[in-house]
């Protein structure tokens, strides 16, 4: 199965949200998976359903310590 991305970064609130609009060729059930910082599973990361049956949105909370100067990688598991 293969995903396309779409994706947007947001500060609302003093809380930092990455969003994301996983895409897949087909109809597919709701995808599983892990987001990880550094190591650390970041907790609070959401799957909805988006606006097609094979889309899904991503809502994934960036930690305090993460939002600043240098450069940070989010991993999918």
């Amino acid at each position: 199965m293969k995903f396309g991305f779409f994706m947007e970064f947001a500060l609302a609130r003093g809380a930092a949200v990455w969003r994301g609009l996983l895409t897949a060729e087909k109809s597919a059930t709701s995808p599983s998976f892990s987001v990880e910082l550094n190591g650390v599973v970041v907790e609070g990361t959401r799957i909805s359903a988006g606006p097609s049956d094979r889309e899904w949105v991503i809502d994934i909370p960036i930690p305090k310590h993460a939002i600043g100067y240098g450069v940070y990688a989010l991993l999918f598991l």
